[in-house]
């Protein structure tokens, strides 16, 4: 009964925590900072385990890849807080249905698969519930409301979000073949701590003060993305330790449907009907695309 519940702490954390980065960004908040003040707090909640890992004599290959997991993590999670700021909720969360395609790209440019009739079908249906979720009442034509998605800011940096997490999501697994989940975990808040640290030190000095003067006033919201993403983080990890990432991933696209109602929800958002109806077209097309391709 364990996978069952950790799959569902999943679908509802993660759209739970990039409700709390719309929060931030819409007060203002740097999307860099949140990221880097997010695994902050991750980082001293594991500061009892941190010592241990370095000392468990874990091969260089498991931080290797962890590395190269938090870097990518703080590369995506930046850049999905940044489109967040420009797009809504309920138009970026459906995006991440279209991971399997980038999948399904690598691997017809890198590995020469060719798709399958049914992988053809998904992504079909995926295009289709991007017409639904971009559809406005003021415009017409196929063809001009996917070409306003597509060219839409916040929808760019979504996806470019998304590739980033797909890649990271590669290396996350084989650092779990030389380690468990908790010191993939902490590790992951470590080294995420360090690079967010590093790049906000350079970049972001200038306005660290107001940054740290708005955390304060913010520091529920702070509080509850930290809680959130904690869990997201952690319950992944788990689960990819117990399922292939495929199914898993399948999987996830349900938290798609909790992102269009936390936009209608908390940011009165418009077009919700059709972004549902739009979410589950994409939803399978993306299960399609994983389960038989």
């Amino acid at each position: 009964m364990l996978l069952p519940f950790l799959i569902l702490v999943r679908i509802i954390s993660n759209p739970l925590s990039n409700l709390f980065q719309k929060k931030l960004v819409s007060e203002k908040a740097s999307s860099l900072f949140i990221v880097f003040i997010t695994y902050a707090l991750l980082t001293v909640a594991s500061l009892p385990l941190i010592a241990r890992i370095f000392l468990a004599y874990l091969p260089y290959e498991f931080f290797g890849f962890m590395f190269l997991c938090a870097l990518l993590s703080v590369l995506s999670n930046t850049l999905l807080v940044k489109a967040l700021s420009y797009s809504d909720l309920s138009l970026l969360g459906p995006i991440n249905s279209y991971k399997p395609i980038v999948g399904m790209i690598g691997g017809i440019i890198f590995l020469w698969e060719i798709p399958s009739p049914v992988g053809i079908l998904g992504v079909s249906l995926i295009i289709l519930g991007s017409y639904y979720i971009a559809d406005k009442s003021n415009e017409t034509g196929r063809t001009k409301v996917l070409g306003n998605f597509f060219n839409d800011k916040g929808v760019l940096l979504r996806f470019a979000a998304l590739v980033f997490s797909g890649i990271e999501a590669v290396f996350m697994k084989k650092a779990m073949m030389y380690s468990a989940a908790l010191n993939s975990m902490v590790m992951w808040c470590f080294m995420g701590f360090i690079i967010s640290g590093i790049v906000v030190a350079f970049t972001k000095w200038k306005i660290l003060p107001a940054e740290y003067s708005l955390m304060w006033k913010k520091k529920l919201f702070y509080l509850f993305l930290f809680m959130t993403t904690g869990l997201m983080q952690y319950t992944t990890f788990l689960i990819f330790e117990r399922m292939q990432v495929s199914y898993a991933l399948a999987l996830f696209q349900i938290s798609t449907l909790f992102s269009v109602f936390f936009g209608y929800k908390y940011f009165k958002e418009k077009n919700i009907r059709k972004r549902l109806i739009g979410s589950l077209f994409m939803i399978l097309g993306s299960v399609l695309i994983i389960v038989f391709r």
